[in-house]
């Protein structure tokens, strides 16, 4: 993750995903949590522990660098961004 531009993690996870066209059902089994939690974390209803928000990085991460989704630009992000 770019330590830059800092990322919500309800945003996060909503990114990851909807680039890899994943329910939250699977990403909770892919994460090894309830459906439930992956709900709530998009929702901004709970708060991620810290081993949690590090999975989400981890696999961000790895997804970016491997290619297989884009890195994350808000439009926040993107007004900001000078060019």
């Amino acid at each position: 993750m770019n330590k830059n531009t800092p990322i919500s993690f309800d945003k996060l996870v909503l990114h990851i995903r909807q680039e890899l066209n994943i329910t939250q059902e699977q990403l909770a089994r892919h994460l090894n949590v309830a459906f439930a939690t992956v709900n709530r974390w998009e929702n901004n209803k709970f708060k991620p522990s810290k081993m949690a928000e590090g999975l989400i990085n981890k696999l961000y991460n790895k997804l970016v660098k491997n290619q297989k989704i884009e890195p994350f630009l808000d439009k926040k992000s993107l007004n900001n961004k000078q060019i």
